[in-house]
């Protein structure tokens, strides 16, 4: 197994890859250059000079475009690389999509308990996280109903038996919310969604669908 020692070259020498096909908007390069000014350059490029012009000694970037697009703008004069000498075309490609989808899935649970554990202490946590302003309020309501939701108790909703003798639960439920009340709702069932899977198993789960149910409807046909 090869083990690449990370080098310091010129930024001039340097360049972005035409072919990448990596997208990106103002909100995540703004993020993504808070992050670095804020935590500093954590992880080096990987770049490559280009078989198909030999007598270059440019490097192409096979991973990093973005940060190298940051680092530009912030005025570095150098940057950190992983070479991997002179590639065809398609071989810089291939490294590039390896790269980029070598990414693990989340386990959204637990990311939120990373952030909220974070935001307990860093309220500025998601200037440098490419949410956008509606992602972000998203989980701040979560996190900021999340004592209320916890304490959430289903003692007082009465178990129905249905005519065949199978344990069912009544969902025709009226329920009238101010608009407080209705975010703390919808956070609850976010929240509870992803621990349950979106698989009714419990009585606790249908009853979140019903209230799922019922802010559906409210959105689609608000009261007057």
């Amino acid at each position: 197994m090869k083990i690449l020692q990370i080098e310091r070259e010129d930024i001039d020498n340097v360049q972005l890859a035409p072919w990448n096909y990596k997208s990106e908007t103002e909100l995540q390069l703004d993020a993504f250059k808070k992050s670095i000014e804020k935590n500093g350059f954590l992880y080096g490029m990987v770049v490559a000079q280009k078989q198909e012009d030999p007598e270059s000694d440019k490097w192409e970037v096979c991973d990093g475009n973005h940060r190298l697009m940051i680092l530009r703008e912030l005025g570095a004069r150098e940057v950190p690389v992983y070479k991997l000498g002179r590639l065809s075309r398609k071989e810089r490609m291939r490294i590039a999509v390896e790269l980029n989808h070598w990414r693990f899935e989340n386990d959204e649970s637990r990311l939120l308990e990373c952030l909220k554990s974070i935001w307990k202490v860093n309220e500025d946590v998601f200037e440098t996280l490419p949410y956008s302003s509606s992602k972000t309020k998203e989980i701040l309501n979560m996190f900021q109903h999340d004592s209320d939701w916890n304490n959430f108790s289903f003692d007082d909703i009465e178990e129905l038996q249905e005519d065949d003798g199978k344990k069912g639960y009544q969902r025709a439920i009226v329920l009238l919310f101010t608009d407080d009340e209705l975010a703390f709702v919808e956070a609850a069932i976010r929240k509870y969604k992803l621990k349950k899977n979106n698989f009714y198993l419990t009585f606790e789960d249908a009853f979140v669908g019903a209230l799922e149910d019922y802010v559906e409807l409210r959105r689609n046909r608000p009261f007057r």
